[in-house]
């Protein structure tokens, strides 16, 4: 697979390079056989954004770890995938 990012903007790192946004995802994943995972600045408001872009997944870590409770704010994730 490999990693394509970061999709949105982040804070988690601070020499993150721009966002690509999801049309890139789109094209990226036109132009290779491997599968997509987008990462950076993914959260449950935009995560199925990527999917529809076509990546195979997301990895998250801010939308995961930043509040007060990340099985809640894992599980928001996973529900917002599901559509």
């Amino acid at each position: 697979y490999l990693g394509v990012g970061p999709v949105f903007g982040t804070d988690s790192k601070a020499d993150a390079p721009a966002a690509i946004g999801v049309v890139r995802v789109a094209e990226l994943v036109a132009a290779t056989r491997l599968p997509i995972i987008g990462i950076g600045g993914v959260n449950a408001r935009n995560a199925r954004a990527v999917i529809l872009a076509g990546a195979a997944g997301v990895a998250v870590l801010s939308a995961a770890v930043a509040g007060n409770d990340p099985e809640a704010a894992t599980r928001r994730v996973r529900e917002a995938l599901a559509g």
